[in-house]
């Protein structure tokens, strides 16, 4: 097993992968995700973040999404409703428009560079993360870079819509939920409360 290894904590919550030439190749990734809720839709993002490495990353086989209830697919099978989100994908669009309404407001802007105790929120850390990719060394949100931050995300969001929208059914069908043998039968879900007997 010397030549694979596996990851915690950096591309996704876990991912194993192979060494080949000295380089690290990513086989597989896994998300994992304890909601209160069973209906698909809150498992939207992660299924989005599962599809989003594979777009990247054409070394990776399988992206699985573990989670802790059986999740309610509502209407359509699992493989038709990433079809739909990466065709559509909401959460995006969300943004797109959370940034046009934050850029003109005074108050948003203050609230998005005033540094507080604890994390920053998802949308900081990612206009953050854009602002870095693209202009190099910031290590905050301030008000003369925040305007460079939003336009950075705006242009990593519309590139994530591309790629979204053109992936293949080959390569949206490497998402799935991983299922667990429990009780001598496989099951796509593990309980909390099964954790100890799996």
């Amino acid at each position: 097993l010397s030549e694979y290894f596996i990851e915690i904590e950096h591309l996704e919550d876990f991912s194993f992968g192979r060494k080949v030439n000295g380089k690290r190749e990513y086989l597989s990734v896994h998300q994992v995700k304890n909601h209160s809720a069973d209906k698909i839709s809150h498992y939207d993002t992660a299924l989005l973040g599962l599809v989003q490495h594979i777009a990247d990353t054409s070394t990776i086989e399988e992206a699985f999404l573990h989670t802790t209830l059986s999740v309610r697919l509502g209407t359509q099978p699992l493989p038709e409703h990433i079809k739909s989100l990466s065709t559509a994908p909401t959460h995006l669009v969300q943004e797109e428009k959370l940034i046009a309404t934050d850029r003109l407001d005074a108050t948003k802007r203050k609230d998005l560079t005033t540094k507080k105790p604890g994390r920053p929120t998802n949308y900081q850390l990612g206009l953050l993360t854009a602002l870095k990719n693209k202009h190099g060394n910031f290590t905050a949100l301030d008000d003369k870079n925040l305007d460079l931050a939003f336009d950075a995300r705006l242009e990593e969001i519309a590139d994530q819509k591309r790629k979204f929208q053109t992936i293949s059914a080959t390569n949206l069908s490497k998402v799935c939920l991983f299922s667990y043998p429990i009780n001598g039968t496989m099951q796509p879900f593990c309980g909390v409360d099964q954790i100890k007997a799996l």
